[in-house]
């Protein structure tokens, strides 16, 4: 076995766990899309709710309560989502890094491999050219 071909082994390898890592990513950023849907859902319904409590003139002390719990409560559903988000977002990023020092590592494995077969072509075309000129020189020393 060749030099290429036991390296042509190893680029399949990698090959491989690049799509694994890019499928990997995909589904996370499919997660922090829909992470990022709920953050805007949760601003908006809390955004909506805020201003229907506004126009409210007569307010009991137990609705403007409510009013503040629930209020409250959005707050930190909406801190909650957005570090959520945030991390999904250091993961994504980390992700296109890795996948990046991977990719960059397989290019040049692909590249190791051209000049490795290139080199073993030669040296290929080498023996047949010097078994040639043997076998000329030997019919030639025969005669």
């Amino acid at each position: 076995m060749t030099r290429s071909e036991k390296l042509n082994s190893a680029l399949e390898i990698l090959e491989f766990k690049l799509n694994k890592e890019f499928l990997s990513l995909v589904e996370i950023m499919q997660n922090k899309i829909e992470n990022d849907k709920k953050l805007t859902d949760l601003i908006n319904y809390k955004n909506n709710y805020s201003s229907l409590n506004k126009n409210k003139k007569n307010q009991t002390i137990n609705s403007v309560e409510l009013h503040h719990k629930l209020m409250g409560k959005l707050q930190i559903a909406i801190d909650g989502q957005k570090e959520v988000v945030n991390k999904l977002e250091i993961i994504v990023d980390q992700k296109i890094q890795l996948l990046k020092k991977d990719r960059a590592q397989t290019k040049a494995l692909e590249i190791l491999i051209g000049r490795y077969h290139q080199q073993e072509i030669q040296a290929k075309n080498k023996n047949e050219q010097r078994e040639l000129d043997n076998q000329i020189l030997a019919m030639l020393q025969s005669d």
